[in-house]
């Protein structure tokens, strides 16, 4: 395959180089170009699509993000919230509440609660969302895309990923974080949307509401679970099962969530054969093979779910990105 006509860049020291590829490409130790020509700051370009991606990792595990949105052979959306006007905790329904088009859904936003609101502020460092729930166990506030269908199908629409760089507020000792691509295509993503799986010592139990915990993949950590703050990598593959245990060596990925305001970006990425691959501060945490049917279409989601019944919770997001082929 030839090579692009495009110039060499020099960045930090490195050759930064502009290489075609086929497909959107993975992240990690076997993602593209690992260990040989991924650079740090190294772009690289989908020959079907035309889009290109920059390489925000290392040599040895290049994490691959597009250069921009507005790319005509890319779906999606990476806002840092500059500009969003935020939603009021008087709103009842889900809506978008920024630009881009990032839908704010959950179980609890219905009520008139000043604790469900999101306000955008600009400390040092940029813009933050602060991201509210109520005090209702099991209530939930969630980031997802528009519609309630499933969006994206991995044999269609090649890689899919979604992102999140965020931090708890207070604590996170009475919460859940979950981060992940859903295959309900029922209406689900909608204001009353519940928790799409909960922790509890050492078993994490799919939703039995509707088909919302049928097809799922992703990441979590619930601090309900035995281990408290460690991070867990979840499916159910066409609803195979009711429950997954902690036990499962690819369920506990030895990584954690940090402490309240420290910021930990996660990012769960779906390839074309329906493997997942989980990240941490871009370093891979955890692969499941098979993790979802590749011709069903799903959606990304992030939900923050309140665990007690004694306080309201926030937490803080810095960035919230989410993409696939067109």
């Amino acid at each position: 395959m030839a090579h692009l006509n495009v110039p060499t860049a020099q960045v930090d020291g490195d050759m930064s180089v502009v290489l075609p590829v086929s497909g959107f490409p993975i992240s990690g130790t076997a993602g593209a170009g690992a260990g040989s020509y991924a650079a740090p700051g190294c772009l690289i370009r989908d020959t079907g699509s035309g889009v290109v991606f920059v390489n925000e990792g290392t040599l040895a595990a290049p994490y691959w993000t597009p250069v921009t949105f507005n790319q005509q052979g890319l779906v999606g959306l990476n806002t840092d919230w500059n500009g969003a006007t935020g939603r009021a905790g008087s709103a009842t329904t889900d809506n978008s509440i920024d630009g881009n088009g990032v839908k704010y859904f959950g179980q609890g936003i219905e009520v008139n609660d000043a604790d469900t609101a999101m306000t955008v502020s600009y400390p040092i460092g940029g813009p933050l969302l602060t991201f509210g729930t109520t005090n209702e166990t099991n209530h939930s506030s969630s980031l997802g895309l528009g519609g309630t269908a499933g969006l994206w199908k991995p044999a269609t629409n090649g890689v899919m990923v979604v992102d999140i760089t965020l931090t708890g507020i207070t604590d996170i000792v009475t919460r859940a974080f979950i981060l992940a691509f859903q295959g309900d295509a029922n209406g689900a993503q909608e204001e009353a949307l519940d928790p799409i799986l909960t922790g509890l010592t050492t078993t994490l139990t799919f939703s039995a509401v509707g088909t919302a915990g049928d097809n799922l993949a992703g990441l979590i950590m619930d601090s309900r679970m035995t281990a408290a703050s460690t991070l867990f990598a979840f499916q159910n593959k066409a609803n195979a099962a009711a429950t997954e245990t902690a036990a499962n060596a690819a369920c506990d990925v030895a990584s954690t969530f940090p402490a309240a305001a420290t910021y930990t970006r996660l990012r769960v990425e779906i390839d074309t054969a329906g493997n997942m691959y989980c990240f941490q501060d871009k370093a891979l945490i955890a692969t499941k093979l098979l993790a979802l049917t590749t011709t069903v279409a799903h959606k990304p989601v992030f939900q923050m779910v309140n665990t007690t019944t004694t306080a309201s919770l926030q937490c803080g997001i810095r960035r919230f990105g989410t993409w696939a082929k067109r």
